[in-house]
């Protein structure tokens, strides 16, 4: 007789404690995220491509107007991800266009990212970060027998965890807000299917390095590390480092 099944956040917390983390969910709500993405989104959103649309008679309700203009722009954004051609430029200029990614950026930076506003989105990904370190040590040392081990997550994943781990371009620090934009880009750490690989192998001394791969491209995970190669224990040291003392 078929047993009954369940689904949900609860039954995955390595991969979705930004659905569980109370402390989180409060900073989401917390007028020093809302305010600061609002004033953000006010100082870069353009309606002008929407009135182009609808035209300058149009009845907006200009409560609601910003809403429509990230609505259009998340429609024609999404066309080329769901393999449905776009002319991009009968919509948007250039400029008009990146800066209404700029706020969706932004607003991605702010809910799953350390920034100086809260260190709480990559704090997130302490657990799953430790149970990185703890699978690749049982491994090593014989008390597992897998070979690889594979978590599948979102971008809200990876970019918390990425974040924690301080890896080249998904962790950036400022209080110059405009130049986020310039220094943490969704799409070119964060694209349709982004991965990171640890890939680990023993010399014949017996000493196990790691290679880390973001998106299949070598990364560096050590900082001032000339080589994509590091030792097992240098990186298990560094990264146990990153972990936050509450978790």
């Amino acid at each position: 007789m078929p047993q009954p099944v369940s689904s949900g956040p609860e039954f995955s917390p390595l991969m979705r404690n930004f659905d569980l983390d109370s402390l989180y969910l409060e900073y989401r709500r917390d007028t020093a995220y809302t305010s600061t993405y609002n004033r953000f989104a006010a100082a870069n959103i353009t309606i002008d491509p929407l009135l182009r649309i609808l035209g300058e008679r149009f009845p907006l309700d200009y409560d609601k107007v910003y809403d429509l203009a990230l609505a259009e722009y998340y429609v024609i954004a999404g066309m080329n991800c769901m393999g449905l051609k776009v002319d991009v430029s009968k919509y948007f200029t250039v400029e008009e266009y990146r800066r209404m990614w700029s706020v969706f950026n932004f607003r991605q930076y702010l809910l799953y990212s350390a920034s100086t506003l809260s260190q709480r989105p990559a704090r997130l990904a302490a657990p799953l970060l430790r149970d990185i370190i703890t699978a690749a040590d049982d491994a090593l040392q014989g008390k597992s027998t897998a070979s690889a081990k594979l978590r599948f997550g979102h971008a809200e994943t990876l970019m918390p965890l990425l974040a924690l781990m301080q890896v080249p371009g998904c962790y950036y620090l400022t209080n110059y807000y405009d130049t986020v934009a310039d220094n943490w880009r969704d799409y070119e750490s964060f694209p349709m299917a982004a991965n990171l690989q640890l890939v680990y192998f023993s010399s014949p001394s017996g000493t196990v390095y790691v290679k880390a791969y973001l998106n299949e491209q070598p990364v560096k995970l050590l900082r001032g590390s000339k080589s994509d190669i590091v030792s097992w224990k240098q990186l298990r040291l560094h990264l146990y480092e990153l972990l936050p003392l509450d978790y």
